[in-house]
């Protein structure tokens, strides 16, 4: 039976096939074969697909840098708002549903969606303050078409054999892995 594990931020299949974030190379005896496609990989033993929104396919931390006026460049991780002293509740208290609706798309995630949409897929995202599920089932709407999302904060509850998580949180990850889903860590 084919296997997945990940050393180094890469993944690898059992198949001789590394999956990492440049591409993919898929090794076979007597050749080597590259892509900068990282989705064809993955669609030959994936049978669903779980996608994060935030910092996957919407600009959380953008919007946040730009609604409190803090430097925009990539975070280091999902609570960058910590080194800003800004708590979670303090955060998520003062987004609003148009916040959420609002999120500019980031066009990688985008990309990656667009590649997998056509395998079964639903959208797997934490739910935060007052008016979040309104609006990202807006900004679905708009984006992707789709409202098949799932809110909760308890994602590794959805894992399966063969059901891929894109998601930005490690912790996350780790707990899909270990309740027997395959884990792609965006970022």
């Amino acid at each position: 039976m084919d296997s997945l594990g990940f050393v180094n931020d890469r993944l690898f299949h059992s198949s001789g096939s590394v999956l990492h974030r440049d591409g993919v190379f898929h090794v076979a005896p007597g050749r080597l074969l590259t892509t900068r496609d990282p989705a064809a990989l993955l669609e030959s033993f994936i049978t669903s697909v779980a996608f994060d929104m935030d910092g996957v396919i919407g600009d959380f931390a953008g919007a946040v840098q730009r609604r409190f006026g803090w430097p925009v460049a990539p975070p280091e991780t999902w609570n960058f708002h910590h080194a800003y002293g800004v708590g979670d509740a303090e955060l998520f208290d003062s987004l609003d549903e148009d916040f959420w609706a609002g999120l500019p798309v980031l066009a990688p995630g985008m990309l990656v969606y667009r590649r997998l949409r056509y395998l079964p897929h639903f959208f797997l995202t934490t739910p935060n303050g007052v008016g979040c599920e309104a609006g990202k089932r807006r900004w679905l709407e708009r984006e992707v078409g789709s409202h098949s999302v799932v809110f909760t904060r308890d994602k590794h509850w959805c894992a399966a054999p063969g059901r891929l998580l894109i998601d930005d949180n490690t912790e996350n990850c780790r707990a899909w892995r270990e309740r027997g889903g395959v884990a792609w860590m965006w970022g």
